[in-house]
């Protein structure tokens, strides 16, 4: 991945090459392109990403945007309760 300070923020992006047949299998994940994400959701998911850090808890970024997105998760418990941690 990158890391830059944009604003004084830190930054990490993540880029992943994959094939075009792992490309495909993943077709049925959450396809977050054309999500239009409010700010309260866009705070949850790094909240929740911090947590996943700071717990260092084996979850995948696609879980927890579903834990907000289809899941309707405010809270670390509703999380935890979502994916059943």
């Amino acid at each position: 991945g990158l890391k830059d300070v944009i604003d004084g923020e830190k930054w990490k992006f993540d880029i992943w090459f994959i094939s075009r047949d792992e490309f495909n299998k993943r077709s049925n994940l959450l396809s977050i392109d054309k999500v239009q994400l409010t700010e309260d959701q866009k705070e949850l998911i790094l909240l929740f990403k911090k947590y996943r850090k700071d717990n260092m808890l084996d979850i995948t970024g696609q879980s927890i945007y579903k834990a907000v997105l289809e899941g309707n998760c405010k809270t670390t418990e509703d999380l935890k309760n979502y994916l059943n941690l």
